[in-house]
């Protein structure tokens, strides 16, 4: 297994970093080599996790993790990197025949293109039988058949112009073994194009790439993963393991003010953001709505509720800075209480302070959170939210039993609905999915009075304050850019639908589409959301007609919009958006979009301003902007911390924890307007907050036969709090 791991490494880092040698001997060697140097540590790494396995499982557990290595590959992804010094061989032959009606037999190459880069003819080594003439090769008769040839890359394609007219002779043109022959006879003299296709063997290349990079990323996944699952807890010998642990903390007692410590450092890093871009970060979306503040005229096009809660907190002080400092002071506190949480379930005191740190300092958390977005609250209670659901899941710490907890639960479900137009999807959907999981009638009540409590803010609070304005597009608008991608790709219409479409999208040609963004569709002067809501039914049964006929269309849609969730790299050439802060050429910061309302940057810390923006922009970089800039990378530690804290612990139920950062992420793959990194932060946040602990920290369940340590699934057992005895500490208050 060593060996299959080292060589698939070998392959794939040959291939992404473009080492590939001259011809397939040197490509060959050089993988081999590679493979030794890797095989022994791979060897190592490899018989220590897979001697941990029962054999049976052993196959089965490969295989999966072998699947995941190749979803991992294409979500990375590989880089298909040109095969840049593979190479064979292009060769063209004035073969001195020609067609009876031709003069001559003369072969002129005007021009020869690798990926539409022309081929320097002088630098070619000339023989007699060839000249060139006026920039072009010209071989005129002499000492046929005449050669000439050069080396091609083999993952790019060859284009040849050649004269055709009466003078002209046969040639034959050769590449990877494939040969043409061409009668360039022409009695009107034309010009003939000759396309040469990439050689056949690179689709091989890049299939054994996708194949090895799934072994390399399976591999890796396999030996992790069982050291994860099977490592017995941090500083505590396997052989005194307790089955049921309690929910006193790993390393010392509690103090009751630890959340305030461990909000400490979030608390204090963000301060200094925002002094440093006081009063805040304002783009547009922030303008519109600081302007629906300033004249009492709400919209719902942002949600409602969140605007009227920056008018709540405004009331203190007319100032941007005034919700920047309270989103500042919300979040440490939640990070805070998330950590001691997680403290009293087994994450030790070094851990949380590291969690803490590095929530604290990472860049792109400093510069979204004094930004004036709605997903700045709806973040905060999607992860509360998920806080809420590892506490009810382990069952040591529990919320809802008790009334104070059962309060914040219906608290953090409807705030979780009324700050985001697709929120009532992920809190209802995760209480649903926790009540299935744990059965509790007071799930059910927390969920509807949170429920109640929404449709008393959408119906009542809204219309106390004259809610009013267009409507987000919402579903209608996803089926109306669905319509919109069939017809970019040309499907084809009935009559009655040509007329339909034509109503509900009334803007001239298709160029204006883009598959990655709606709003190059609602934004266009021709296009009225309010007429295409009038049209709402009549929208959705076009949509259908067309999926029906063409789904494909629709699927590849899907894919191009929703890579802001499962594509960890940026996309090349793709959209992208990720803060509002941005320098000029001479190094002007801007935090603020223009506006006439008086807003601009005017920080408190000037030195900083600066060097600060240098950090945020740099991280910005193609090179490293997946780690700080996109939202996949933590929705994948998120699912790989589910899947070791449920094995680990024995019950599936962890599954839940995940589920609220799931819902975000499906929401988005259905509906997602823009490539903004925003809508991913909830499961960034939750990622970088409750990734670890279920990655690390949960407790493992010991059973008899050690061998039986990895369970098959049909084994599970209880969640600690629904012990018969209630598990140790299991009523603890949190």
């Amino acid at each position: 297994m060593g060996l299959v791991w080292s060589g698939s490494a070998a392959w794939t880092v040959v291939h992404q970093l473009g080492l590939e040698p001259t011809g397939l001997l040197g490509l060959f060697l050089l993988v081999t080599s590679i493979t030794l140097v890797l095989a022994q540590p791979a060897r190592w790494l490899f018989s220590r996790s897979w001697q941990k396995l029962q054999g049976g499982r052993r196959a089965r557990w490969l295989m999966a993790c072998v699947v995941m290595g190749g979803l991992l590959a294409l979500a990375i992804p590989i880089e298909d990197t040109p095969l840049r010094s593979v190479e064979e061989t292009v060769e063209v032959i004035a073969t001195g025949e020609k067609n009876p009606a031709s003069v001559g037999t003369e072969v002129w190459v005007l021009e020869a293109t690798e990926d539409g880069r022309p081929v320097p003819f002088a630098n070619l080594d000339l023989t007699r039988s060839w000249e060139l003439r006026e920039g072009a090769l010209l071989s005129a008769g002499q000492s046929m058949p005449a050669p000439i040839s050069w080396d091609a890359e083999v993952s790019q394609e060859t284009v040849l112009v050649l004269v055709a007219h009466p003078y002209s002779g046969i040639a034959e043109v050769t590449r990877g073994g494939t040969t043409q022959r061409i009668d360039l006879y022409d009695a009107s003299g034309v010009v003939r194009v000759i396309e040469l296709p990439r050689s056949s063997w690179p689709r091989l290349y890049h299939l054994s790439v996708a194949l090895a990079s799934s072994l390399f990323f399976g591999l890796i996944l396999f030996a992790a993963g069982v050291w994860l699952i099977l490592r017995p807890p941090h500083g505590t010998p396997e052989s005194e393991q307790e089955s049921e642990p309690s929910a006193d903390p790993v390393d010392g007692r509690f103090g009751k003010w630890e959340w305030l410590a461990l909000a400490t450092p979030p608390a204090v890093v963000w301060t200094v953001y925002l002094l440093t871009f006081w009063p805040g970060v304002m783009s547009h979306d922030s303008i519109n709505q600081w302007d629906q503040i300033l004249s009492g005229n709400f919209t719902n096009w942002h949600p409602a509720f969140h605007t009227l809660t920056e008018w709540a907190l405004t009331r203190v002080r007319e100032s941007p800075a005034t919700v920047a400092a309270a989103q500042v002071a919300v979040l440490s506190g939640v990070v805070g209480w998330a950590l001691a949480s997680m403290r009293r379930l087994g994450l030790s005191t070094s851990s949380a302070w590291l969690i803490s740190g590095a929530v604290a300092i990472w860049p792109a958390n400093g510069i979204t959170v004094i930004t004036l977005w709605k997903d700045i609250p709806y973040a905060i209670s999607v992860l509360a939210l998920g806080v809420i659901i590892l506490r009810e899941v382990d069952g040591r710490t529990r919320l809802i039993d008790k009334r104070p907890g059962w309060v914040l639960v219906v608290g953090v479900t409807a705030l979780v609905s009324l700050y985001h137009h697709a929120g009532l999807m992920v809190a209802i959907g995760s209480m649903a999915i926790l009540w299935v999981a744990m059965r509790q009638r007071a799930i059910i009540g927390a969920a509807l009075l949170a429920l109640i409590v929404v449709v008393m803010v959408q119906s009542g609070l809204y219309q106390a304050v004259g809610i009013s304005g267009t409507e987000h597009p919402g579903i209608t608008g996803v089926a109306t850019h669905h319509i919109a991608a069939h017809l970019a790709s040309g499907t084809e219409l009935t009559p009655q639908e040509q007329s339909e479409v034509a109503e509900l999208i009334p803007i001239p040609g298709s160029s204006w589409y883009d598959c990655e963004q709606i709003n190059s569709m609602i934004f266009d002067p021709n296009f009225s959301i309010d007429s295409m809501h009038d049209q709402a039914a009549r929208a959705r049964s076009v949509w259908w007609s067309l999926f029906t006929r063409d789904p494909a269309v629709d699927l590849g849609q899907l894919a191009c919009k929703s890579h802001v969730v499962w594509h960890i790299r940026q996309v090349p050439g793709g959209h992208r958006y990720v803060t509002q802060l941005g320098q000029s050429g001479d190094g002007e910061v801007f935090t603020i979009l223009a506006n006439d309302l008086g807003l601009e940057l005017n920080p408190i810390v000037d030195p900083l301003t600066g060097p600060l923006a240098d950090v945020i922009v740099n991280t910005q970089r193609p090179f490293i902007s997946w780690l700080f800039w996109r939202g996949p990378l933590f929705l994948y530690v998120l699912l790989l911390g589910a899947a070791v804290a449920a094995l680990r612990a024995r019950d599936w139920r962890y599954w839940v924890v995940v589920v609220p950062s799931v819902l975000v992420a499906g929401t988005l793959v259905i509906a997602a307007p823009a490539q903004d990194y925003r809508y991913m932060w909830p499961v960034v946040l939750t990622g970088m907050t409750l990734g670890p602990y279920l990655l690390f920290a949960v407790s493992r369940r010991e059973t008899a036969d050690p061998d039986q340590a990895l369970p098959s699934g049909d084994s599970i057992a209880q969640p600690y709090g629904n012990q018969p005895d209630g598990g140790k500490g299991a009523m603890r208050p949190g």
